[in-house]
C-alpha cells in the first residue's frame, strides 16, 4: 500500500501528456493586424476588400456549430492517394507548384 503513491508520482510524472495549446494567431501577428485594421479607416480599397470577405463567409458565420460540422467530408473519403498520379500535376495551376 505504500508504493501506490510513489506509482500515482511515476504515472503523473512520466505518463501525462503535455499540451501545447495554441496562445495566437501564427500567421498574421498583432501588427500585420493592427496594419490592415489602420488601411480600413484609411483606404477604400481596404473596406471594399474587408466587407467582401466580410459577405463571403457570412453564411458560415451563421450555421450552428453543429450545421459546420456537417460540411467536412466523411474519413472515408480518399485524401490524396490520387493526386497527380499521371504527372499533370494540379488540375487547376498544371505543373506550377510541383
Amino acid at each position: 500500500m505504500r508504493q501506490l503513491p510513489v506509482l500515482f508520482t511515476v504515472l503523473l510524472v512520466f505518463g501525462g501528456q503535455t499540451v501545447h495549446a495554441k496562445t495566437g494567431s501564427i500567421i498574421i501577428d498583432a501588427q500585420m493586424r493592427a496594419n490592415a485594421l489602420r488601411n480600413c479607416e484609411r483606404f477604400d480599397w481596404a473596406r471594399a476588400y474587408r466587407d467582401r470577405l466580410i459577405a463571403q463567409v457570412k453564411p458560415y458565420l451563421e450555421m450552428s456549430d453543429e450545421e459546420l460540422w456537417r460540411l467536412l467530408p466523411s474519413q472515408e473519403m480518399p485524401r490524396d492517394s490520387g493526386v497527380n498520379q499521371d504527372g499533370a500535376g494540379c488540375p487547376k495551376c498544371g505543373k506550377d507548384h510541383f
